[in-house]
């Protein structure tokens, strides 16, 4: 199954999502795949998500 899920909610967002895409300017600019990707290595999906 597939959600797709818009939210400003960054804690919700952290706990329960397996895969977060950046999009800037309508396209996708960085993606994050949760069982394979390192957060940190996220320059762009990391500074947002710390901005909570």
């Amino acid at each position: 199954m597939t959600l797709a899920l818009s939210s400003h909610d960054m804690p919700f967002i952290r706990k329960i999502m397996d895969y977060i895409y950046f999009m800037e300017e309508g396209s996708i600019i960085e993606e994050w795949d949760s069982k394979k990707d390192d957060l940190s290595s996220k320059e762009k999906i990391n500074q947002f998500l710390s901005n909570i």
